[in-house]
């Protein structure tokens, strides 16, 4: 599980990148929260890699200020709802890399729904 946070989908992609060049076939969700469409970076990539299966990538689009045509996930990701979007939280390791408030509350959230803290990997960045 990746979960990127705005511009913590950078180092996210160097990792998906890798993945694909060594053909890598392991099953990657990426849940990438932007507040709108406009924000999301990489696109056309990611729909690329999608489509190559290397990895086999979903990626669950969420925005905290959708347009109104906006048919794809809304609101802000916790905890919760990584649960729902990965059918559970064994065996899963995640790898976040969001701006720090939302980083900790999923830290903690991770943890408070009984998920190791080895299994849990954090990339810190602020402005």
């Amino acid at each position: 599980m990746f979960v990127a946070g705005g511009v913590g989908i950078t180092p996210l992609m160097s990792m998906l990148r890798a993945m694909h060049d060594r053909r890598e076939s392991r099953q990657v969700t990426l849940i990438y929260a932007s507040r709108g469409p406009d924000d999301i970076l990489f696109t056309a990539e990611l729909i690329a890699l999608e489509a190559a299966q290397y990895p086999a990538l979903k990626v669950i689009y969420v925005l905290s200020g959708p347009p109104s045509w906006w048919t794809g996930e809304t609101g802000h990701v916790d905890a919760r709802r990584l649960r729902e979007w990965c059918g559970g939280l064994e065996d899963k390791a995640f790898y976040i890399c969001c701006p720090a408030r939302m980083n900790a509350e999923l830290v903690r959230g991770l943890r408070n729904l009984g998920v190791s803290p080895r299994h849990v990997h954090c990339d810190y960045f602020s402005f």
